[in-house]
């Protein structure tokens, strides 16, 4: 990062604070639905930077400010560029963004590095007419073309709204299509159209030329397709992408936390099918997933121009493909690993109860061969609590680790689809002036547990929670042997204060030691007994039949206690992406026992917690 000049950041500041101002005047309207989408944008790849020049200054600010109080689609200031988090609006929290990285210098090329001339997106026999969909392309126009008129040239059953930038440009037109876009400036501009299909399905096909034929570079696209209902639709899409020589990546970078039902398949370069069956793959090469966090698609070393070609399905929800072409030498932190979402949440403390602080750790293990790998979480939630009233005191850390797996088991019923809940609570100290353990021959100890813990476990649609595949009581058979310790190599650690959530995944990579809790399974351990108060197809909920209780009787002691438990799973539609989603609610509560009583000396509610942890995952039956 660099400081800039003092005028800049004058002008910046004052820019800032009009907008501040500038609220309280301002009764910002509803995001407002035209077609299929509620907003379109495309988040700048480097964080505020919206101008796309490699530097956050005051330049981003004023395009910022600009569009101040806009909304996507009708508002006249609308700009998608300055929708920084993507909302459908551009307020304070898009300003708040930029300012944050105010000076930040990016270490950058800041033209593409692999980039098409054509864009070709194929909609099916649906059945539904008048559909719309929205698209977003970025292109970057080289210095050497400026002296040129562009032109988007295209065809496709009914084009409407075409936009450059904040200029519309085009006027409705059918069939095929020549719509000048007049002379672009070098650098980065955002073209943005919709398109109508018929019902009996259609393409639309584009390219941007400037009048002595020379094709724009074609960076990056986004695709709004509409929610069909529970029709799977399969939309085609190819571009001629130039690569400069390099592996790369066919990546997305969707909203992480917008898990929809959609996917990947039939990847070609030219006319070689590089990739049919989703795979899986942690190698330097080859990592493969197609969530709704985003996909990578190793399409190899890449050089000259190439025909890319491939699926998008979707079904169920108004879907988003957003994909670019990502360089595994120039853009490593791009590719990164899947991304999971978690948050932990303590409300109504206790009396004289504190929270001083506490963090949320998360990790994976991941196995390299596709038939075997297993979509597995874990967080570990960390509390640090103290009481006092002026006379006794207690103080502890607590640790609950909570984890959604997703694995195939050979039970003795046959292979059958489960998502594991495993949970770990352990007391990592406490400390109290209470007397604990043989005292004037009687014993004193404390008690930390649950009481009314619920464990709702939710699907998506097209994943069917079968039931408990262990029964209460049950212990955990031969056939059903668990060694599984996530105490070695993770993919991901991450912190953040308590309450609050965060996406954990993004801080650090593959080959780092982990801190989360351990969790070994064992032939013969036995398994907690749960009530089924919710059976519902896409939500299960278990409630614990007694407190999962830890007992100290010695001063600073430790301990800690494990379950687990399975929901059976079965897919019910084709290949899907979604996430299964693992809520864990119950009240902490420390209580003081005196052996000559059968009722606590004391209790001391702590508080109410609740523990959620989100992972997206991919059917393919």
């Amino acid at each position: 990062m660099r400081v800039l000049e003092a005028k800049d950041q004058v002008s910046a500041l004052v820019l800032t604070a009009v907008i501040l101002v500038s609220i309280l005047f301002t009764s910002l309207p509803l995001v407002h639905a035209d077609y299929v989408v509620d907003h379109a944008s495309f988040p700048p790849d480097l964080p505020g930077d919206v101008t796309y020049d490699g530097t956050v200054n005051v330049k981003d600010v004023a395009l910022v400010a600009k569009a101040y109080g806009s909304w996507f689609p009708d508002h006249g200031l609308w700009n998608a560029r300055a929708d920084v988090n993507d909302d459908g609006k551009v307020d304070v929290k898009d300003v708040s963004s930029v300012a944050k990285l105010f000076s930040t210098v990016y270490d950058t090329s800041t033209t593409p590095i692999a980039y098409s001339k054509s864009f070709e997106f194929g909609v099916p026999n649906t059945g539904f007419s008048g559909v719309w969909y929205y698209l977003l392309a970025r292109i970057y126009m080289p210095s050497s073309f400026l002296s040129n008129t562009c032109f988007l040239v295209g065809s496709g059953y009914e084009i409407g709204h075409v936009v450059i930038d904040t200029n519309l440009t085009g006027s409705t037109g059918y069939g095929s299509f020549n719509i000048s876009l007049g002379n672009l400036t070098q650098g980065y501009h955002l073209l943005q159209l919709t398109y109508l299909a018929p019902a009996n399905g259609d393409t639309i096909s584009f390219i941007v030329i400037t009048s002595a034929g020379e094709p724009a570079w074609l960076d990056r696209f986004r695709i709004y397709v509409p929610n069909f209902i529970n029709v799977e639709v399969r939309y085609t899409v190819k571009t001629e992408t130039y690569f400069p020589g390099d592996t790369f990546f066919l990546g997305s970078s969707a909203n992480q936390h917008l898990y929809v039902d959609d996917f990947i398949d039939d990847v070609y370069v030219d006319v070689g099918l590089i990739w049919q069956d989703w795979m899986w793959d942690m190698g330097v090469y080859g990592a493969i997933y197609a969530w709704g966090d985003g996909f990578m698609y190793p399409l190899g070393w890449q050089s000259d121009w190439h025909s890319i070609t491939f699926t998008f399905g979707n079904k169920g929800y108004s879907g988003l493909l957003d994909f670019l072409y990502v360089s595994w030498t120039n853009q490593p932190a791009k590719i990164g690993p899947p991304k999971f979402y978690a948050s932990a949440n303590t409300e109504n403390l206790g009396n004289d109860i504190t929270l001083n602080g506490g963090s949320i750790y998360g990790n994976s293990q991941w196995a390299s061969e596709p038939g075997i790998s297993e979509r597995n979480t874990t967080i570990l939630t960390a509390y640090n609590v103290s009481y006092s009233d002026g006379n006794n005191w207690f103080n502890t850390c607590l640790e609950v680790t909570l984890g959604n797996w997703w694995a195939m088991w050979s039970l003795s019923s046959g292979p059958s689809s489960d998502v594991g809940i495993p949970l770990n609570f352990t007391v990592a100290n406490f400390t109290s002036n209470l007397p604990t353990g043989l005292y004037m021959g009687t014993a004193f100890w404390w008690t930390l547990y649950f009481k009314d813990l619920t464990i709702d476990t939710y699907s998506f649609t097209d994943l069917t929670i079968t039931g408990m595949e262990v029964p209460a009581h049950d212990i955990i058979t031969p056939e059903f042997t668990i060694a599984t310790d996530f105490a070695g190599i993770t993919m991901m650690t991450a912190g953040a204060l308590i309450p609050g959530g965060l996406v954990i995944g993004s801080v650090v990579g593959l080959g780092v030691i982990g801190v989360a809790g351990v969790l070994d399974y064992y032939q013969g351990q036995q398994v907690s007994d749960y009530d089924q108060t919710i059976t519902q197809a896409n939500h299960w909920q278990l409630k614990s039949k007694e407190p999962v209780q830890l007992d100290g009787q010695t001063d600073n002691w430790s301990e800690s206690e494990s379950d687990l438990v399975f929901l059976g799973l079965r897919p019910t539609g084709g290949k899907h992406c979604g996430s299964t989603k693992v809520v864990l609610k119950a009240t902490l509560q420390a209580s003081y026992w005196c052996g000559l009583s059968s009722v606590p000396l004391q209790n001391y509610p702590v508080g109410d917690i609740e523990i959620t942890l989100c992972i997206p995952w991919f059917i393919w039956p």
